[in-house]
């Protein structure tokens, strides 16, 4: 929940960012301002629990498959199968980390396609940025986007795109995506 809290956060600085960029470092050294006076207790909770030292240890075990199968990767869908042979920790069947798990699966292969459509998203998004128009569609997208991107940031510590549910409407999210852009620029001539 902690890093669906921060996927959530980084989303909305950009949006702040887009509309005054001015209002960002505010909040900025405001958040910075709260982590200084959070007792010690809470702040090891928010940092360093149990849970984020474990999920290094796993991608340890992810980072292990990867070196022993780095271009075509062990299968689709084997990353549990096949996890217990290069595990650091007992106990897990997941990677917690989407792109490890993809490399771990897919090989450099189906990661570099991944991160040809992510490259492609956010190409598109630095256009919409310096455009700056603000009609229905433009904001429409740019809230689609500020979604599309915070399932992105979350991926580096979870496997959403994994959860049948989660990668369908991830997907679903992207191509109307892709699509408002089409009907955006239709707009412009």
């Amino acid at each position: 929940a902690r890093t669906a809290w921060l996927s959530f956060f980084i989303s909305i600085g950009i949006l702040v960012f887009r509309k005054n960029r001015k209002l960002i470092v505010g909040l900025s050294l405001f958040i910075i301002a709260v982590l200084l006076i959070l007792p010690p207790k809470m702040k090891h909770d928010i940092f360093m629990a149990n849970t984020a030292i474990a999920r290094i240890d796993i991608w340890k075990g992810a980072w292990n498959m990867i070196k022993a199968h780095p271009i075509t990767g062990l299968g689709i869908n084997t990353f549990s199968a096949n996890y217990f042979k290069y595990r650091v920790i007992v106990g897990e069947d997941y990677a917690h980390n989407c792109y490890l798990q993809m490399w771990a699966e897919a090989g450099a292969i189906g990661l570099i396609g991944l991160f040809g459509i992510v490259f492609f998203f956010y190409k598109s998004g630095l256009e919409f940025f310096k455009t700056g128009r603000d009609s229905f569609i433009d904001i429409f997208r740019f809230g689609m986007f500020l979604g599309i991107n915070a399932t992105l940031i979350h991926s580096f510590f979870d496997t959403n795109l994994y959860c049948l549910q989660l990668a369908s409407l991830f997907w679903l999210m992207l191509g109307i995506y892709d699509g408002l852009r089409w009907e955006s620029h239709e707009k412009i001539k």
